[in-house]
């Protein structure tokens, strides 16, 4: 619904304002009828400008029936009330577009910053991955470490094996020598074979006590090695467990978010519609208020009518507690005779066109309660409400002046009968 613009907001110390205007405008509609322009009325007020005194003049004939229908009101309090509706329904409207307003932009920050962060917490989730791929690759190049190792381990014992079999080989050679030669060698060969045989046995010991501290260093090298692969694998292990963890934690967050953002964005779309439904209700209501005065203005009507007829009949009573001998006298005295109104079948109904004589008798005696010039022709309203009519001329059609200004001062020398009548 868009917002209306209260036509009485207008800056202070400026002639463009209701008081000014609509007098101006009921003025200018008795000389002019309908065809009075913006311009007659800025030179009226003497000032103002088009934009300023427009609305108020086009506010005026929106309102023009009621306001001539209601006379005897203040017409600004009659527009006033009309304004005042359109007031308050522009406040509200403009409260809940704010409400709205409000709402969208701290939607919009709310759901900017959970976009951001479910940006930052995507990027972690990207760095964890990638860190994890890395930890992968690291552990599969320690397991084909490990393999390595214990390939060059089965390969040393294969080799020590071979010493040992080569070894025992020898000792054997050596029995069998030892044996064959025994009982062959004198004393001197066996003192030379006891020798050979120490040296020999010598030989084995150092070549033993070597294969031992060789055998104990790659075992002690392969343990410490896989040792510290073990403790690699356990690390990496341990790590891959907690990126795991935080990926499943970060992945649980990210669904939280997507889900509030759902939920917001559910209640942003149930306020929407709530505001919408606010908005309709408040136009309703707008159409409402103007039906109503729209139908008060026949009510005003027949009390102003009711009203007029009890103030005629107080004002006849008064007058007869004021002046009893009256009565008595007119009692006696030959009534006088009213010229009866000249009927035109062309004229609108219960509008009479009655000559100058005519006129002057109703202004005299009261049954013509106003009369004015309205454009070319001059009108007058009868004391009870209803019935008005025109001056005529000879034939008894509408007498049409020239210029606006001889039905004016035709009205003035008429109205002169009616002060007559109260001296």
């Amino acid at each position: 619904m868009p917002a209306t613009t209260p036509i009485n907001r207008r800056r202070k110390g400026t002639l463009a304002t209701p008081e000014n205007i609509f007098p101006a405008c009921t003025a200018l509609y008795a000389t002019m009828s309908d065809n009075f322009k913006v311009e007659d009325v800025i030179a009226r007020i003497g000032g103002g400008s088009n934009t300023t005194v427009g609305p108020l003049v086009k506010a005026w004939r929106a309102n023009k029936g009621l306001l001539v229908s209601l006379k005897a009101m203040d017409a600004v309090c009659a527009v006033e009330l009309v304004q005042h509706v359109d007031r308050i329904l522009d406040e509200k409207v403009k409260n809940a577009d704010a409400a709205l307003a409000d709402f969208n932009q701290g939607a919009g920050v709310v759901i900017a910053e959970l976009a951001q962060e479910k940006e930052l917490q995507e990027a972690t989730l990207a760095q964890q991955a990638q860190q994890l791929a890395n930890e992968h690759a690291k552990s599969l190049k320690l397991e084909h470490e490990i393999v390595a190792l214990r390939a060059q381990l089965s390969t040393a014992n294969s080799q020590n094996q071979q010493a040992i079999k080569h070894t025992q080989h020898l000792t054997d050679q050596l029995d069998q020598a030892k044996h064959q030669y025994a009982t062959e060698l004198s004393d001197k060969d066996r003192s030379h074979t006891q020798a050979l045989t120490l040296a020999l046995e010598t030989q084995r010991r150092t070549l033993s006590q070597e294969y031992d501290t060789q055998n104990q260093k790659n075992t002690a090298n392969y343990n410490q090695q896989l040792a510290q692969a073990a403790a690699q694998t356990t690390q990496l292990n341990q790590r891959i467990e907690s990126l795991v963890m935080a990926l499943n934690t970060a992945k649980n967050a990210a669904s939280q978010i997507q889900h509030s953002l759902t939920l917001q964005s559910q209640q942003a779309h149930k306020q929407e519609r709530a505001l919408q439904h606010t908005i309709e209700k408040l136009e309703a209501e707008l159409a409402l208020k103007q039906t109503e005065l729209q139908a008060s203005t026949p009510a005003a009507n027949q009390m102003l009518v009711h009203f007029k007829e009890q103030s005629d009949a107080l004002l006849e009573q008064l007058a007869h507690q004021l002046n009893p001998k009256t009565k008595a006298h007119k009692k006696t005295t030959a009534p006088n005779v009213e010229p009866q109104p000249v009927i035109n079948s062309s004229a609108p109904h219960n509008r009479h066109c009655w000559s100058r004589a005519q006129i002057i008798q109703g202004l005299k005696t009261g049954s013509i309660i106003q009369l004015s010039a309205t454009g070319l022709v001059v009108k007058f309203v009868m004391s009870d409400g209803a019935n008005s009519g025109y001056l005529a001329n000879s034939k008894g059609d509408i007498l049409r002046f020239k210029e606006a200004q001889r039905a004016i001062k035709c009205a003035e020398q008429l109205n002169q009968y009616r002060q007559q009548k109260r001296s």
